[in-house]
């Protein structure tokens, strides 16, 4: 089992539960990427889930995920993160901050229009890891891709794993999300994911354990 130290709970369109040193699953998206009435069926969820409290969280938040997938992978105008020099920035970020033991990176896969992680956070709080790493991907993005605001939308959406079979669980979903997509037939052939990156230490990889 996983640490289940609650350090922090609080809710925006999504709720989010940070522990100590968690091992967390996250997905963030492009600004713009969701449709409004993505954005509003979240809402919804948020308001269900302050009002019903911790009874139903879980299955909200399954019903968040599965609404912000499904629209993420049937959405094609937006393709920043597979965009060389941006596929490149950002994983130069995942790389750094498990380099400088911020994280220890699982597994990770960059899609057009979202990022799926697989990290067990060593030392900081969930919120402002993810703040900084936003903040620095998109200044490094906006000359690039002529961007005027974020890259990110605000808000991400995080879970935190339970034991070493919900690990591996997640790490087949990140795996298996350029298939799911339609965009390659086994992921090993999808460029933008762990699997192929030579850079990222093999060695100290894995959270299971």
């Amino acid at each position: 089992m996983h640490s289940s130290d609650t350090t922090s709970f609080y809710r925006m369109r999504l709720p989010h539960w940070e522990v100590n040193r968690g091992v967390y699953f996250v997905t963030m998206h492009v600004q713009g990427s969701l449709p409004m009435e993505v954005l509003d069926s979240l809402r919804a969820l948020s308001v269900e889930a302050e009002r019903d409290g911790e009874s139903k969280l879980w299955q909200l938040r399954r019903q968040a995920f599965r609404l912000i997938e499904e629209a993420l992978d049937h959405r094609n105008d937006i393709d920043y993160l597979v965009r060389p020099e941006v596929a490149a920035l950002c994983t130069e970020a995942l790389r750094n901050r498990h380099q400088r033991g911020i994280w220890l990176m699982d597994e990770y896969v960059l899609m057009p229009n979202h990022i799926h992680l697989l990290f067990q956070l060593r030392a900081r709080e969930l919120r402002p890891t993810m703040e900084s790493l936003k903040r620095w991907t998109t200044q490094h993005a906006r000359p690039i891709l002529r961007l005027r605001g974020s890259l990110w939308q605000q808000e991400w959406f995080d879970h935190w794993s339970r034991s070493n079979e919900q690990d591996e669980r997640i790490r087949m979903y990140i795996r298996n999300n350029p298939v799911k997509a339609g965009l390659v037939k086994d992921y090993r052939e999808w460029p933008y994911g762990s699997w192929n990156d030579p850079e990222l230490d093999r060695a100290t990889r894995s959270v299971s354990g």
